[in-house]
């Protein structure tokens, strides 16, 4: 009931030939706006989670301010229980390695005492 090849040619208000009267409609755009705002505020929480740093300890929510003294030390200390836990990871891991090699490095190459 459609011209295909006005159909298929892609032009700003171009026409497209059609044999019966409402043979196309326009296809009406999606709102983003909420659930894309949504899905930004989950990937925020997320990272939070993730990293230990929150936007209480930021000082940009809005509702800090109604927080009680004791829920924001709790938040505090979970936040640099969390930083020292990161802390001992990358000491076990990383440091522990290369404290080995140093010492491997000095033995072999270090002066003998003649």
């Amino acid at each position: 009931m459609v011209n295909v090849d006005d159909a298929l040619t892609s032009r700003p208000g171009g026409i497209i030939r059609s044999k019966v009267l409402g043979g196309v409609r326009p296809i009406p755009a999606q709102a983003i706006g909420a659930p894309g705002f949504q899905m930004l505020e989950y990937w925020d929480t997320v990272k939070e989670n993730r990293v230990g740093v929150t936007r209480y300890n930021q000082g940009i929510d809005a509702d800090s301010l109604n927080k009680t003294k004791g829920g924001m030390e709790m938040i505090r200390s979970a936040s640099m229980q969390r930083i020292e836990l990161i802390a001992r990871i990358f000491a076990e891991t990383y440091l522990k390695d290369l404290t080995w090699k140093i010492l491997e490095l000095v033995s072999k190459h270090q002066d003998k005492p003649g």
